[in-house]
């Protein structure tokens, strides 16, 4: 008996600790600015090293790859652009929150 009562509280133990659909909101939300705010950074380094560089086929690239990133995601080089900076803001912000948190 005593067993039975110690699985029964092994399998109810994860429900303690379930989220809240706020908490999977907000936990969807971080991942999905961390993914873009990735991809957002790595195009603009990109971009950076492509500025440094004299090769037109370089710019050709870059221009490329820029313009599949945002029809990937449905947008205008514009909307991508704009999109990525607010993103890259999005994530400092969390990253700062975070950070304050864990020095509690």
């Amino acid at each position: 008996m005593k067993h039975y009562l110690l699985f029964i509280g092994l399998l109810l133990s994860p429900l303690s600790y379930a989220s809240t659909a706020e908490d999977n909101k907000m936990a969807l939300n971080i991942m999905t600015v961390s993914r873009f705010s990735g991809v957002c950074s790595s195009t603009f380094n990109l971009a950076s090293f492509q500025a440094d560089g004299d090769s037109k086929k370089i710019d050709m690239f870059v221009a490329e790859f820029i313009a599949n990133e945002a029809s990937k995601m449905g947008m205008t080089v514009e909307e991508f652009v704009s999109n990525c900076k607010d993103a890259i803001n999005t994530y400092d912000k969390y990253k700062a929150e975070f950070k304050s948190k864990s020095k509690k």
